[in-house]
């Protein structure tokens, strides 16, 4: 994975505008370089470009102390 790229991670427990809201704010908290969130509730995933590949284990511990469970993580 590379600066720039896109990535997809499916979080449990995110099931409506607030979760979603959440979940933006634990990714950017993370790594304010990510960019272009979007949280798909009925999917139950969140999908951004990712500014530091480096940080997604940070980004996954923050989605998880929000409250959220990541599943699983995709390029």
């Amino acid at each position: 994975m590379e600066k720039g790229d896109r990535v997809t991670i499916r979080v449990e427990g995110m099931s409506c505008g607030g979760c979603a809201s959440k979940v933006r704010d634990a990714i950017l908290g993370a790594c304010d370089c990510s960019s272009d969130i979007e949280a798909d509730t009925d999917a139950g995933s969140v999908t951004f470009t990712c500014g530091c590949p480096s940080n997604l284990p940070d980004i996954a511990a923050a989605i998880d102390d929000a409250g959220f469970m990541v599943i699983t993580k995709e390029a």
